[in-house]
C-alpha cells in the first residue's frame, strides 16, 4: 500500500486505503486484496458509522460501504473545483471538505 496523503483506516480486519491512485481493501492477516477500484485519483478518506468517507483528488466526496465483499458506493457529489489532497474531517454530523487552494465546505450529513 502506497499512501501519499493520509494513512490508510484499519476496521474489522481490513486495512482500506488509497495505493497511488486505487482505492484498495486488503484482508490485514494475510495481505489479501479483497478488491481494488479506481477512478478516484490519489484522494484521501476516513471512516465513519460502518462507511469510507472519500474526498477524491478532483473535488467529488464520496460514501462508499465498509466492507471486504467490493466497492459499494453509496452517493457521490462534486463539492469543490481544483485539486483535493485534504483529508475530510467529520464533526457532530457535518463534514469538511478542502481543496489545495484553501476553499473550504461544510456538508451536512445528520438526519431530519
Amino acid at each position: 500500500m502506497r499512501n501519499h496523503f493520509n494513512s490508510c483506516v484499519l476496521y474489522e480486519g481490513h486495512l482500506y486505503g488509497f495505493d497511488e491512485a486505487d482505492l484498495k481493501c486488503i484482508e490485514w492477516s494475510t495481505g489479501t486484496e479483497k478488491w481494488s477500484q479506481r477512478g478516484l485519483g490519489k484522494a484521501s478518506l476516513m471512516i465513519a458509522n460502518d462507511k469510507l468517507i472519500i474526498m477524491g483528488e478532483r473535488g467529488d466526496a464520496v460514501v462508499a460501504e465498509a466492507t471486504s465483499d467490493a466497492y459499494k458506493e453509496v452517493s457521490r457529489s462534486s463539492v469543490l473545483e481544483g485539486r483535493c489532497w485534504v483529508v475530510p474531517v467529520l464533526s457532530n454530523g457535518l463534514l469538511y471538505c478542502k481543496n489545495n487552494n484553501g476553499d473550504l465546505v461544510c456538508l451536512d450529513l445528520r438526519k431530519d
